[in-house]
């Protein structure tokens, strides 16, 4: 009997520790998966967070995106602007310098000697041509460029005023600079 008890107590040890060991592995097990499941929550915290940070990101950058969209329609707004100016002052520039030279032209009736190369610039032809009749070869290119140059000068001095009036028996008279500066040109 007492054999007995030690080999029924041995089974029950037995039964005991295939039952431990089953519940320890069964532990085991479920450690395992409960710290696969905290390892998967930390990295869907990681995620998560880097989400959020790419979203706080995506929003700074659409602010920044809308700030430089506004700066360019601004700057098209402003670019049309002084497109439009620019094409304003143009078509005035243009209006004013065929007004100056029909004006010209009404002026000196065709008949005046100094043509206009472009606004401003004298044509030194005429100045040459003079020039060659009065003074000897060698000096006639150098006479007519001080002469042009001299031209050139008193056309670019706002102060300086072509056409003299002079009141003669009451009535108004006009001397224009070719008379005047012609007749200084011969003597």
């Amino acid at each position: 009997m007492a054999d007995e008890n030690v080999s029924r107590l041995l089974e029950e040890q037995k039964r005991e520790r295939m039952a431990n060991l089953d519940l320890l592995r069964k532990l085991e097990k479920q450690l395992d998966a409960k710290q696969k499941l905290e390892l998967q929550i930390e990295q869907l915290k990681g995620k998560s967070q880097v989400m959020e940070d790419i979203k706080k990101e995506i929003a700074e950058i659409k602010v920044e995106l809308d700030a430089k969209v506004e700066e360019i329609n601004y700057m098209q707004a402003l670019n049309q602007d002084l497109i439009t100016k620019e094409r304003t002052c143009n078509d005035e520039l243009q209006e004013a310098r065929t007004e100056l030279i029909m004006g010209l032209k009404e002026t000196f009736g065709g008949h005046a000697s100094i043509g206009i190369k472009r606004i401003g610039e004298l044509d030194e032809k005429p100045f040459r041509k003079a020039c060659k009749r009065k003074f000897p070869k060698y000096d006639a290119e150098v006479k007519a460029a001080m002469l042009c140059s001299d031209w050139q000068e008193k056309l670019k001095n706002p102060a300086w005023h072509p056409f003299k009036v002079i009141i003669h028996d009451g009535k108004e008279k006009f001397l224009d600079p070719f008379t005047v500066d012609h007749f200084k040109m011969r003597h």
